[in-house]
């Protein structure tokens, strides 16, 4: 499909909101004794409801203050806000953000988004200038230009008053259509007041998604950010950017028969995957998590056409069909994991695409200097693959709770209530000390001396434990990582409704064994005791198990 790029014009002036002095969040709807009532009343309003402004309170009254110009402080907490930003980085060095001042946790935010330079001095208390405030944006959304000539501000007559520093930020908004000026200049370093600040927020996102649950229903023009984990998106269009911001954090978010006619550009999610399915169809993604794994799974016919992946910092899985992967970053690694790749790119220095599983790539191009794409180590970089030194993978139950409340074992037995499902009843596990490179995994439930479920997967990597890692993870997890990766053993047998095993074969369906194990506790009778196994086994290396039962209380 034809691909276009939602181009926002800024108007006059950039424009965010700010903190207020008591810097205290104010209730939605609040009404500020000096709201304007002008071009800037329904941006305003809109930067409150949506939590980026708070207004200051004086004698009692609340005040928006909308003339005033911003700070640096102030512009760096909102758009941490704007992005739900949560990590931080180490400033204790920064000579003049004292660490009791109410900026100081956002400054440190800001750092760690690359939304502003870890220096020795911050100038938090600064007027933030136009050129800083653009580039601030420019590297939140990633706009940043690589024209080295800075064409698209050729058109502004004070291009000449722009910062070396800035150019490649200014030219990167106003190439994608977002910087028009005024009168044909930037005015770049003049100031900006909280009111322009908070039109500029209202033009760039549209729509911030802060509920978990599915979206069936966005925008009807504009760019949409979802600020939460949990979120799915199923079957809308997104005429702009799509952001997964940093407040998804290590969670999950789903596209399902989305289509994004802008950018998607992703800054939040972890190793449980921002899943892309359906009949999706995306265009350029551009991953960009500053901290942490990522992984992307496209599913089904889903159709990504660039995944570009641009942070040093990040560490990123892809799995599935994509047109063309590639890494821009300096020092980055991205694992293909059973992918179908046209086009591998590494253009950034000292860094590698690893092809790990089934993965395959038609073309590869590798311009950076000590950069690589290659098939995955038998050592897997050095780490044992069998033998001496192998170490025993350690299993361990994290918790079994229903409706959100923890069931305390009693002799290793966890007793669930008569009206526990698969809805409300979550059981989970860490697994740790994964430093072998294959492994044979086996999942057994016994009902007394029956067994009701079996199911036994070869050739599982070390990369598909990472992505369950030191993090508890459920039985459905696990159960999908049976569904998708190794070599199902041909003599697993899974548990339905209907019947008390079902053949497997070689080739089981894709979630088959999840959905399996839901039925078959759900199936659990009362008085019911069923006992759970599970056995890791690295090449060369000796099993690490967990056992425990589960029964159902008999009800009143």
């Amino acid at each position: 499909m034809m691909r276009k790029v939602l181009s926002i014009v800024l108007s006059f002036a950039l424009v965010l909101g700010s903190m207020g002095m008591a810097f205290g969040e104010t209730t939605e709807g609040s009404a500020f004794a000096d709201m304007p009532d002008n071009w800037s009343t329904a941006a305003l309003n809109k930067a409150v409801e949506n939590k980026l402004l708070s207004g200051y309170e004086e004698d009692g009254v609340k005040l928006i203050k909308a003339d005033n110009p911003l700070t640096r402080a102030e512009m760096a907490a909102i758009v941490n806000r704007a992005f739900a930003s949560v990590a931080t980085a180490d400033i204790s060095k920064v000579s003049d953000v004292d660490a009791t001042a109410w900026y100081a946790k956002d400054m440190a935010k800001a750092v760690k988004m690359g939304t502003f330079a870890l220096d020795t001095k911050m100038r938090p208390g600064d007027k933030i200038t136009r050129q800083e405030a653009f580039a601030v944006l420019a590297r939140a959304f990633k706009l940043t230009s690589a024209d080295s000539a800075h064409k698209a501000l050729d058109k502004f007559s004070d291009k000449v008053d722009i910062a070396n520093w800035a150019l490649n930020d200014l030219d990167g908004l106003a190439a994608a259509g977002y910087v028009q000026g005024n009168d044909g200049k930037l005015n770049p370093k003049a100031n900006i007041t909280r009111a322009e600040f908070a039109v500029v927020m209202d033009n760039l996102v549209k729509q911030y998604i802060d509920t978990a649950g599915t979206v069936t229903e966005v925008v009807a023009a504009g760019n949409v950010m979802v600020r939460v984990p949990g979120v799915t998106l199923q079957n809308v269009t997104v005429k702009g950017d799509l952001i997964i911001a940093d407040g998804v954090g290590e969670g999950d978010a789903t596209l399902d028969n989305v289509v994004v006619e802008g950018r998607t550009l992703i800054r939040g999610g972890g190793e449980n995957s921002i899943i892309i399915k359906g009949n999706s169809d995306l265009g350029r993604v551009i991953v960009s998590k500053v901290d942490g794994k990522v992984r992307i799974l496209v599913e089904g016919n889903a159709d990504v056409e660039i995944i570009y992946v641009d942070d040093g910092s990040d560490d990123v899985i892809v799995v599935g069909t994509i047109g063309t992967l590639e890494v821009a970053g300096d020092n980055v690694t991205v694992t293909a994991l059973d992918a179908t790749i046209t086009n591998g790119i590494v253009s950034g220095d000292n860094s590698k695409i690893i092809l790990s599983g089934k993965t395959t790539i038609k073309n590869e191009t590798v311009t950076g200097d000590g950069s690589e794409i290659g098939k995955e180590e038998a050592g897997g970089g050095g780490l044992p693959s069998g033998g001496d030194g192998v170490p025993t993978p350690s299993i361990g139950i994290a918790s079994v709770t229903v409706e959100g409340d923890p069931c305390v074992p009693v002799d290793n037995l966890y007793a669930i209530p008569a009206d526990a499902d698969k809805d409300n009843t979550a059981i989970t596990v860490t697994i740790t000390n994964t430093a072998a490179v294959n492994y044979t995994a086996e999942l057994t439930i016994m009902n007394g001396e029956s067994k009701v479920a079996y199911a036994k997967t070869t050739g599982i990597k070390k990369l598909h434990l990472e992505l369950l890692n030191n993090e508890p993870v459920s039985f459905g997890t696990i159960g999908l990582m049976f569904d998708h990766v190794g070599t199902v053993d041909a003599a697993s047998y899974y548990y339905d409704d209907t019947a008390n095993k079902v053949e497997a074969g070689e080739n089981p369906t894709q979630g088959f064994f999840e959905e399996s194990i839901e039925a078959m506790f759900n199936r659990m009778g009362a008085g019911d005791t069923y006992t759970v196994i599970v056995k890791l086994t690295p090449a060369g290396g000796s099993p690490g198990e967990l056992s425990f039962d589960v029964t159902r209380i008999l009800s009143d």
